[in-house]
């Protein structure tokens, strides 16, 4: 499948390409952004996972697919999304966390 890249800063803080074969675990409730602060945050995480300030994000691991996958933690339930390709990462980025909440 298609490999996709984030701008981060390696250990010596120099700005490299990484490639995006992750799981994140973003809670949504710690965030210290809060209020629609926490949906940019949640958005730029989604975006650059490697390179945003991780407030929120609690977790993360090389799972070797070429996904991104991001689990949300939002009261107190756990929400899962795999975003295939850099499209469908920009569509829930822009949606923020109700992308990962179904609607009742």
């Amino acid at each position: 499948g298609d490999r996709y890249y984030v701008d981060a800063p390696n250990i010596s803080g120099k700005m490299v390409e990484w490639e995006v074969e992750m799981k994140i675990v973003i809670d949504h409730n710690q965030c210290k952004h809060g209020g629609a602060y926490s949906d940019r945050c949640l958005r730029a995480t989604i975006l650059n996972p490697l390179g945003h300030e991780r407030y929120c994000m609690v977790d993360f691991e090389d799972d070797s697919r070429p996904e991104l996958t991001v689990t949300l933690r939002f009261d107190h339930e756990e929400y899962t999304r795999v975003l295939h390709d850099e499209a469908e990462r920009k569509i829930v980025a822009s949606d923020g966390w109700i992308a990962f909440v179904p609607s009742e």
